[in-house]
């Protein structure tokens, strides 16, 4: 599953965490007014995975995610998608029905990486 997975909080820092195999690094699923106020996640890898970096919220759900940043993060080997915001997630993932959620301030600074497989989304 996610390597890296935050449901909800305040005043996060997330530094030097390295992830292999799996879904990569999540902020969410949120859901049921959870709120991500202030997390950064830097200096990390995450390799042979099959998402890089993901910012997901719940069908329906009503919350916040505000000043979430990524920054120096290395994506190697990425099988699906380097990167993936989802307004809308759920079982059935994404329902393309949008969700009553909050993203602002969202900022990703010197992502890099590749992916392995073919037809994967580019990082």
């Amino acid at each position: 599953d996610d390597c890296f997975v935050t449901g909800g909080g305040e005043d996060m820092l997330i530094d030097n965490l390295t992830c292999e195999g799996g879904n990569g690094i999540s902020v969410g699923s949120l859901g049921n007014g959870a709120d991500v106020v202030r997390c950064t996640i830097r200096n990390s890898r995450v390799t042979n995975s099959l998402n890089g970096l993901r910012v997901k919220s719940e069908t329906n759900a009503v919350g916040l995610h505000r000043g979430v940043t990524f920054e120096n993060i290395e994506l190697k080997d990425i099988h699906q998608y380097g990167i993936s915001i989802y307004g809308n997630y759920g079982p059935t993932y994404p329902t393309g029905e949008p969700t009553f959620f909050v993203m602002d301030q969202l900022t990703m600074r010197n992502i890099k990486g590749t992916m392995k497989a073919p037809g994967g989304a580019n990082v």
